[in-house]
Protein backbone atom coordinates (compact mmCIF):
# COMPACT_ATOMS: atom_id res chain seq x y z
CA UNK A 1 0.00 0.00 0.00
CA UNK A 2 2.84 2.29 0.82
CA UNK A 3 4.85 1.68 -2.45
CA UNK A 4 1.31 2.70 -4.42
CA UNK A 5 1.00 5.98 -1.89
CA UNK A 6 4.39 7.03 -2.47
CA UNK A 7 3.62 6.83 -6.44
CA UNK A 8 0.69 8.73 -6.53
CA UNK A 9 2.86 11.35 -4.45
CA UNK A 10 5.61 11.04 -6.76
CA UNK A 11 2.95 11.22 -10.41
CA UNK A 12 1.39 14.31 -8.33
CA UNK A 13 5.35 15.84 -7.75
CA UNK A 14 6.20 15.31 -11.12
CA UNK A 15 3.19 17.42 -12.66
CA UNK A 16 3.45 20.36 -10.05
CA UNK A 17 7.10 20.52 -10.93
CA UNK A 18 6.24 20.73 -14.31
CA UNK A 19 4.06 23.34 -14.64
CA UNK A 20 6.11 25.40 -11.75
CA UNK A 21 9.29 25.29 -14.55
CA UNK A 22 6.81 26.46 -17.11
CA UNK A 23 5.48 29.49 -15.04
CA UNK A 24 9.30 30.29 -14.14
CA UNK A 25 9.90 29.86 -17.81
CA UNK A 26 7.55 32.38 -18.66
CA UNK A 27 8.37 34.72 -16.13
CA UNK A 28 11.88 35.20 -16.07
CA UNK A 29 11.04 35.74 -20.27
CA UNK A 30 8.66 38.39 -19.27
CA UNK A 31 11.38 39.50 -17.46
CA UNK A 32 13.95 39.86 -19.94
CA UNK A 33 11.40 41.37 -22.49
CA UNK A 34 10.87 43.68 -19.91
CA UNK A 35 14.19 44.65 -19.32
CA UNK A 36 14.88 44.93 -23.12
CA UNK A 37 12.25 47.12 -23.84
CA UNK A 38 10.82 44.24 -26.48
CA UNK A 39 7.06 44.06 -26.38
CA UNK A 40 6.01 40.56 -27.95
CA UNK A 41 4.72 41.92 -31.24
CA UNK A 42 8.37 42.72 -32.10
CA UNK A 43 10.02 39.41 -30.56
CA UNK A 44 7.12 37.45 -32.74
CA UNK A 45 8.59 39.17 -35.83
CA UNK A 46 11.80 37.87 -34.65
CA UNK A 47 10.70 34.51 -34.71
CA UNK A 48 8.31 34.65 -37.37
CA UNK A 49 5.58 33.85 -36.00
CA UNK A 50 1.84 35.13 -34.30
CA UNK A 51 1.82 37.59 -31.35
CA UNK A 52 -0.71 34.98 -30.35
CA UNK A 53 1.69 31.66 -30.35
CA UNK A 54 4.29 34.14 -28.21
CA UNK A 55 1.39 34.87 -26.07
CA UNK A 56 0.44 31.24 -25.43
CA UNK A 57 4.34 30.44 -25.00
CA UNK A 58 4.80 33.35 -22.58
CA UNK A 59 1.83 32.20 -20.18
CA UNK A 60 3.24 29.39 -18.77
CA UNK A 61 0.62 27.13 -19.47
CA UNK A 62 1.92 25.84 -22.24
CA UNK A 63 4.65 23.50 -22.35
CA UNK A 64 8.01 24.95 -23.20
CA UNK A 65 10.81 22.51 -24.63
CA UNK A 66 13.97 23.39 -24.52
CA UNK A 67 14.55 24.26 -28.55
CA UNK A 68 11.74 26.94 -27.64
CA UNK A 69 13.05 28.47 -24.62
CA UNK A 70 16.38 28.80 -26.59
CA UNK A 71 14.93 30.23 -29.93
CA UNK A 72 13.08 32.63 -27.59
CA UNK A 73 16.17 33.67 -25.35
CA UNK A 74 18.27 33.68 -28.99
CA UNK A 75 15.34 35.85 -30.65
CA UNK A 76 16.53 38.39 -27.57
CA UNK A 77 20.42 37.38 -28.44
CA UNK A 78 20.23 36.15 -24.59
CA UNK A 79 21.34 32.65 -23.72
CA UNK A 80 19.32 30.16 -21.23
CA UNK A 81 21.26 28.68 -18.25
CA UNK A 82 19.64 25.96 -16.24
CA UNK A 83 21.09 24.65 -12.95
CA UNK A 84 19.39 21.53 -10.91
CA UNK A 85 19.73 21.51 -7.16
CA UNK A 86 18.73 19.00 -5.21
CA UNK A 87 14.83 19.88 -4.04
CA UNK A 88 14.75 18.39 -0.34
CA UNK A 89 11.23 19.42 -0.14
CA UNK A 90 10.33 17.80 -2.91
CA UNK A 91 10.50 14.16 -0.83
CA UNK A 92 7.50 12.18 0.65
CA UNK A 93 7.98 10.40 3.47
CA UNK A 94 11.06 8.29 4.90
CA UNK A 95 9.79 5.35 3.74
CA UNK A 96 10.12 6.72 0.27
CA UNK A 97 12.40 4.28 -1.98
CA UNK A 98 14.34 7.29 -3.16
CA UNK A 99 15.17 8.35 -0.26
CA UNK A 100 16.27 5.04 1.37
CA UNK A 101 18.52 4.82 -2.17
CA UNK A 102 20.02 8.07 -1.15
CA UNK A 103 20.54 7.42 1.94
CA UNK A 104 22.05 4.11 1.02
CA UNK A 105 24.78 6.32 -1.08
CA UNK A 106 26.08 7.99 2.36
CA UNK A 107 24.05 12.00 1.56
CA UNK A 108 21.88 12.89 4.66
CA UNK A 109 19.33 15.04 4.00
CA UNK A 110 16.22 16.19 6.09
CA UNK A 111 12.80 15.02 5.29
CA UNK A 112 10.23 17.34 4.70
CA UNK A 113 6.39 16.35 4.63
CA UNK A 114 4.72 17.36 0.73
CA UNK A 115 2.71 19.76 3.00
CA UNK A 116 5.54 21.70 4.11
CA UNK A 117 6.25 23.35 0.84
CA UNK A 118 6.71 26.82 0.36
CA UNK A 119 8.45 29.81 -1.82
CA UNK A 120 11.65 28.91 -0.66
CA UNK A 121 11.17 25.02 -1.85
CA UNK A 122 9.97 26.73 -4.93
CA UNK A 123 12.76 28.42 -5.76
CA UNK A 124 15.29 25.40 -5.31
CA UNK A 125 12.92 23.14 -7.13
CA UNK A 126 13.10 25.51 -10.36
CA UNK A 127 15.90 27.89 -11.47
CA UNK A 128 16.00 29.54 -14.79
CA UNK A 129 18.46 32.27 -15.24
CA UNK A 130 18.85 34.07 -18.93
CA UNK A 131 22.09 36.01 -19.75
CA UNK A 132 23.22 38.31 -22.22
CA UNK A 133 25.16 35.70 -25.18
CA UNK A 134 28.34 37.06 -26.17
Amino acid sequence: MGDTKNSVLRSSVRKRERALLCSVAAERLDEMLSQIGMVRADLARRLDTSRANVTQLLSGRRNLTLHTLADLAAACRYRVRLSLRPALDLWVSQSDPWIIELKAVGRRAPVQDMGGLGSEGDSIAASLQLGVAP
